[in-house]
């Protein structure tokens, strides 16, 4: 009787234990369906990354899975999509056929990723005209090629294309629809190339060019970004950010610069200048018309004609989003922002008409950080 009643014990004990298991898979499962890796911008464009390394794109108002593969690791462009995979290859697909996918291609290839060659990528760029940057520094270009970075005044390029004999890159960063990119070597050296109609370059001069230019002698770049309205932020290794080119919606104070420089109409900072004395910032993401700038105690700022901010929608000085103190990723598009904070926890704002965020709300202007919650 005896041997019965603990077997009886034993039984109920591993029931409940494997309820309780279940429940902790449960809760397991929910986390990782709300928390992300990274999350990306283009325009009006999302796709991102979840902490289950499953790859998704906002579209129509929905929030679609890319295939079945769980080894996704972080987009760099929307596009085309161009996301790369945790092995350091890159795939690419978009819902119509471009030259800028970086292969060619017959018939509808949305939500069907392609390889882009066999290589280790560690940087991505571009959009109309792509740029990359292999395990190796070097340089490659596919897309539309046009006089603004080779002697060919127009041609498609379907596969990746070896450009400029340099072998030190480690960053590069370009925008969607202008002819400009800006680029960190492994020495710290940034180089401007394309288009330079506003002081895009940073050298002093508004002379245009389809060989790379050094932006004056420094060697201390982190990190550089470009915006939609001619303009580039940067962050030093030493924590201060510098901004130069043109912006039109804060032609009073050039790209949140304290001083104004030029006339109303020609509002433009041809050399880099630093925003403020603070050097605390960690991250810099620019949309068309709006900043986002991320402190290194975890604040998040903005500036700019900003949809996430109630107070003014044109704020030329920089404002705090909040109080908190736990974002670590940020990413900016067209009057659209998205932060990430330690928990993996996804939070958008900005223009929501059609859902095109995701969350689920009636409102076509989302003025706070609202999270992202996608259902099991």
């Amino acid at each position: 009787m005896k041997t019965i009643l603990i077997l009886a014990i034993f039984i109920i004990s591993l029931f409940f234990s494997s309820f309780k298991l279940s429940d902790h898979q449960e809760e397991i499962q929910h986390e990782n369906v709300n928390t992300w890796k990274d999350i990306l911008i283009d325009g009006k464009d999302i796709a991102g990354v979840r902490s289950d390394g499953t790859a998704w794109v906002w579209k129509s108002g929905k929030i679609e899975q890319v295939g079945t593969d769980k080894d996704w690791e972080k987009f760099f462009l929307c596009t085309p999509y161009i996301c790369q995979k945790e092995d350091g290859t890159i795939w690419s697909w978009n819902d119509e056929v471009h030259p800028n996918l970086g292969y060619k291609v017959k018939g509808n290839s949305f939500l069907t990723p392609h390889k882009i060659g066999s290589d280790i990528w560690i940087d991505v760029g571009g959009g109309r005209t792509v740029f990359g940057i292999k395990s190796d520094g070097s340089m490659y270009i596919w897309g539309i090629l046009t006089e603004y970075f080779t002697n060919e005044v127009y041609i498609k390029q379907y596969e990746p294309l070896r450009i400029w004999n340099y072998d030190n890159w480690q960053s590069i960063t370009s925008k969607i629809n202008e002819e400009f990119i800006l680029g960190i070597q492994s020495d710290g050296s940034l180089w401007a190339c394309g288009q330079n109609k506003w002081g895009e370059f940073g050298n002093g001069t508004k002379v245009s060019g389809n060989v790379p230019v050094r932006v004056g002698s420094d060697n201390d770049w982190e990190k550089v970004s470009t915006e939609g309205i001619n303009g580039a932020f940067a962050i030093k290794k030493d924590g201060t950010l510098w901004a130069w080119g043109h912006s039109t919606y804060t032609s009073r104070k050039p790209l949140g610069l304290e001083i104004p420089i030029g006339s109303e109409k020609d509002s433009a900072a041809t050399v880099p200048m630093q925003l403020g004395t603070d050097s605390d910032w960690a991250d810099i993401a620019v949309g068309d018309f709006h900043r986002l700038a991320l402190k290194k105690d975890g604040t998040l700022w903005s500036w700019g004609k900003s949809l996430g901010l109630s107070q003014d929608r044109r704020k030329v000085s920089m404002v705090q989003v909040g109080t908190d103190n736990d974002w670590v990723k940020i990413d900016a598009g067209l009057y659209v922002s998205v932060a990430i904070k330690k928990d993996g926890t996804a939070w958008l704002w900005g223009e929501n008409k059609n859902n095109q965020l995701g969350l689920n709300t009636p409102l076509e202007i989302v003025s706070e950080p609202t999270q992202l919650e996608l259902k099991k």
